[in-house]
């Protein structure tokens, strides 16, 4: 278990180290995999199941929050996990691509068992996906905004609006697909590349363009 400041490097080679590795994490027995170096931060609530493998480089944040990844995951290098108040769980078998980014902030986080969350993609906020969903590269989803209305102030000074956004199982969003705050995607949906999405998509829709609209069905 690590103090509430610490900071841990901790270099994996094999199961033996890996097992060493999760009982710094407060979850003795189970088996961490990986090559390189991974950095903890905080870490007083972050468990990780059987046979997770975690790649060079890889980040984990945890300052009065929950970390929770379930079993056979893969943690890519250098990819980050950023909980300051809030929790982020990830099911069994999901995939965060390298350089991948999610951060809860004081929010929640759940991505359901076998979800691909593609290379340099980012998740923030208030976010919940669905089973097997597939997130290409450089996919942002960001459920909040900044207040902008008033003229006589900084924007920085206006603060922010959050939203939760929910993606429905089996769904994939095309390399580059931008959501925003408080939209919901059916399961079964495609987003095309480089869209927008801004409203609610149907189940089971095909949506694609700036800002993002039906163009048709699956099947």
């Amino acid at each position: 278990m690590l103090g509430a400041l610490a900071v841990v490097c901790v270099r994996l080679r094999d199961r033996a180290l890996g097992r060493l590795a999760m009982a710094q994490f407060g979850r003795r027995g189970a088996e961490c995999r990986g090559e390189g170096w991974f950095t903890v931060w905080g870490g007083t609530d972050i468990r990780l199941s059987d046979d997770v493998c975690v790649g060079r480089g890889a980040r984990f944040v945890c300052r009065q929050g929950r970390i929770g990844i379930g079993g056979s995951t893969r943690i890519h290098h250098h990819a980050e996990m950023r909980a300051v108040g809030g929790t982020i769980t990830l099911g069994r078998e999901v995939v965060a691509a390298a350089y991948a980014v999610i951060k809860s902030g004081s929010k929640c986080i759940e991505i359901a068992d076998g979800v691909w969350i593609g290379q340099n993609s980012v998740i923030e906020g208030e976010v919940a996906i669905g089973h097997h969903t597939i997130l290409g590269p450089f996919v942002h989803i960001v459920a909040g905004d900044h207040r902008f209305a008033d003229v006589d102030r900084l924007i920085c000074e206006q603060g922010a609006i959050a939203r939760p956004v929910r993606i429905g199982a089996d769904c994939w969003l095309g390399s580059g697909a931008v959501v925003t705050k408080g939209v919901e995607i059916g399961a079964g949906s495609v987003i095309g590349a480089g869209s927008v999405v801004t409203k609610d998509v149907p189940a089971y829709s095909v949506a694609a363009g700036i800002p993002a609209g039906v163009i048709g069905e699956r099947g």
